[in-house]
């Protein structure tokens, strides 16, 4: 109902005061100026993300609101053209740190949601945000530890750092190692990921049982942050102009995809084992797992590899992850765990890891501790013997 959408939009420009203000200015800010308004009256903002050649999706929002009515709920009103792309739970906070789940509804192409005033300004997002700025900040908390080494001698297109972390026991000799490849955030948008990859470092460094086995056995090579130039201005990344970063790897023409094959190539075929692609589904997506990979084999050593793979995770997890056959190739290029299977054809594996924005196994939303708890037993599944 883009009337409706249209018709509550023109209603809040006439009724609109200037107490309510959009906030925009910080680091992955995301909403269209253009239309988003606000009514004082009602207490009511009216908004959508941006749709543009970076937003194909506009499925990514983040902003903030001040000057609103303090005495009475925030009405929040997002307009959307697809099921996929509302979120079902956005997340909300009042010093633009600490978020929280609310619950959203969906209804004549309207995405609604409420929010406590609590206090003079609130922030919404599609999900827990993830910036650049907290990646450096994490990655170089590590800057003196032992068992992981950084590299960030390598610059996106628009000059900011690329990290490429390793993660081993430099004890161990490297040729009785293998080596496993893990890369996240193709998509600006899937900010989930990043602390899926946190959760993984974490362990790694734990100095847990565990993690000093496999640590003795596999070189971890982990690039955290792929599309950073669009996470730092906000875009939501997904089918963006003039490529999508996740399509990029056949022929790539980006910058960043060309240093990550470079450094893959210069692992010893023979020692290069597993690649695992971290990305998010969409928000509003019907995913009935908390996550899901996508075969590419269809059988075969490498589809029983992963399979092996996923019942040693369910004995950490507890749960199974839903089974989504992919397509080979894309029209508009090919994914980063086809490229890597077809071009290291003696891998274990080469695989794209979903996760969800909504309802876990255990009946509950997300929060971050889960997104943790995610990346260390998706360790914890790789074989260490």
């Amino acid at each position: 109902m883009k009337s409706l959408f249209l018709f509550l939009l023109t209603f809040f420009v006439f009724q609109a005061k200037a107490q309510i203000k959009f906030i925009y200015d910080f680091e992955c800010a995301n909403v269209d100026t253009a239309i988003s308004s606000a009514c004082y009256q009602t207490n009511t903002i009216c908004f959508s993300p941006k749709l543009d050649s970076i937003n194909t999706e506009n499925v990514w929002f983040y902003f903030g609101v001040t000057g609103f009515r303090r005495d009475t709920i925030i009405t929040v009103l997002m307009d959307y053209n697809n099921k996929f792309y509302p979120p079902n739970y956005p997340v909300v906070s009042y010093n633009g740190k600490d978020f929280f789940n609310v619950r959203a509804f969906q209804r004549n192409h309207l995405n609604h949601f409420y929010i406590e005033p609590k206090s003079d300004t609130v922030y919404v997002s599609t999900g827990y945000p993830y910036s650049y700025s907290r990646l450096r900040e994490f990655v170089s908390s590590f800057a003196n530890n032992g068992l992981l080494t950084i590299d960030s001698s390598h610059f996106t297109q628009g000059g900011r750092r690329i990290y490429c972390l390793t993660a081993t026991d430099s004890i161990v000799k490297k040729r009785h190692k293998k080596n496993v490849w893990i890369i996240a955030r193709q998509h600006a948008f899937e900010s989930l990921s990043n602390y899926v990859v946190e959760g993984m470092i974490n362990y790694l460094v734990s100095h847990q049982e565990s993690a000093n086995k496999i640590l003795s056995r596999y070189i971890f090579k982990i690039v955290p942050m792929v599309d950073i130039d669009n996470v730092v201005s906000g875009q939501s990344g997904r089918m963006c102009y003039p490529r999508d970063f996740n399509r990029d790897w056949d022929t790539p023409i980006r910058s960043e995809i060309q240093t990550i094959q470079k450094w893959i190539n210069k692992t010893p075929k023979r020692r290069y084992d597993i690649f695992l692609d971290i990305h998010c589904t969409y928000p509003g997506g019907s995913i009935t797992n908390v996550f899901s990979y996508f075969d590419i084999y269809g059988g075969g050593s490498c589809t029983d590899n992963l399979t092996r793979f996923w019942q040693r995770f369910y004995t950490f997890a507890h749960y199974r992850p839903k089974i989504i056959d992919d397509t080979s190739t894309y029209p508009d290029g090919m994914s980063a765990d086809f490229y890597n299977a077809r071009k290291y054809k003696h891998l274990q594996f080469s695989t794209t890891i979903e996760c969800d924005w909504n309802v876990n196994s255990r009946g509950r939303v997300w929060q971050i501790g889960d997104y943790l708890n995610l990346g260390e037993n998706l360790l914890k599944a790789i074989p260490s013997n």
